[in-house]
């Protein structure tokens, strides 16, 4: 419904997580597309720079990955950051 979707992005993003961590990169992939896509179309700049960052650190993509850290540290998100760090790695 309309009432959830400023949730939408952070609900696409932890799916994309949970496809990741269950061996379904090609999923995960997709769902992290869209993530980004309702982040920027609801202006939600926290949720695209977690996606953005998320999907970079996972995939190997260094420039998505400093793009998405950009946008967490310009926001103050520095927890946030240090979780997604170690999310890949665990």
């Amino acid at each position: 419904t309309r009432a959830f979707r400023p949730l939408l992005p952070a609900q696409l993003r932890l799916e994309g997580m949970l496809a990741w961590r269950m061996g379904h990169p090609r999923r995960a992939q997709r769902l992290w597309q869209r993530s980004l896509l309702a982040a920027r179309h609801l202006h939600h700049p926290l949720d695209w720079g977690a996606t953005a960052f998320e999907m970079g650190l996972c995939l190997g993509q260094p420039v998505l990955m400093g793009q998405g850290e950009a946008r967490l540290s310009e926001a103050g998100a520095e927890g946030e950051l240090h979780h997604l760090r170690h999310f890949c790695t665990a």
